[in-house]
């Protein structure tokens, strides 16, 4: 039953460890795409999918009523610590990464607005509903 609810987010957290753990130069390239500034989408989209998902998460915790009834504080939380903590591990421990502000601050942006869309999931998708 743990894992029926919980596997997505958990899949989705070992996902955005290996895409912002790969060398830099192990990307393509798309020098076209640099004007839209494509890592800093990649980086919101990733973190945005993430709170959205630890929010499901949480609020269908039973056992810890707390975080259940405060699930989208606690979601925000993680998810911005997470996103801190990787941004820094690249600076140091993740060969051929940096430590980019920019991309941090996507990593927070992409946080926050995953929550008012939430109500869009709500409405649409069965898998929310309890949200």
């Amino acid at each position: 039953m743990f894992l029926k609810h919980h596997l997505p987010v958990i899949i989705w957290g070992i996902i955005t460890l290996y895409l912002l753990e790969i060398p830099s130069n192990h990307i393509p390239d798309f020098p076209f795409l640099e004007q839209f500034h494509l890592d800093k989408i990649v980086h919101f989209s990733i973190f945005f999918i993430f709170t959205i998902l630890l929010i499901r998460s949480f609020s269908i915790l039973n056992k810890y009523l707390f975080i259940k009834n405060n699930a989208v504080i606690a979601a925000l939380i993680l998810s911005i610590i997470y996103g801190s903590l990787l941004e820094y591990l690249q600076g140091f421990s993740f060969i051929g990464r940096t430590r980019d502000i920019l991309d941090l601050t996507a990593n927070i942006i992409g946080s926050i607005s995953g929550i008012p869309f939430l109500k869009f999931l709500k409405k649409y998708l069965k898998m929310f509903e309890n949200v």
